[in-house]
């Protein structure tokens, strides 16, 4: 795969975090490194998508501290 289909996994930081599986809720990232499975709300995943250079954890950290979750 890709580079540029790859991201950085909030776990061990390695940029092999992928797209597997999405549906109308959801997008759902597994790891190829160290195996850590993640799902996100895909609103979520389209504000990180406007930045996905950044490190998913660092985006993750501030949703949260927001209480953002991507749900109405």
């Amino acid at each position: 795969m890709e580079d540029e289909d790859c991201y950085y996994c909030p776990t061990c930081e390695e940029r092999m975090l992928t797209v597997v599986h999405h549906d109308i809720n959801s997008v759902f990232l597994t790891c190829r490194a160290c195996g850590r499975s993640l799902a996100l709300n895909r609103r979520l995943w389209a504000l990180f998508l406007e930045k996905p250079d950044d490190r998913l954890s660092d985006f993750l950290m501030l949703a949260h501290a927001f209480g953002y979750t991507g749900t109405d």
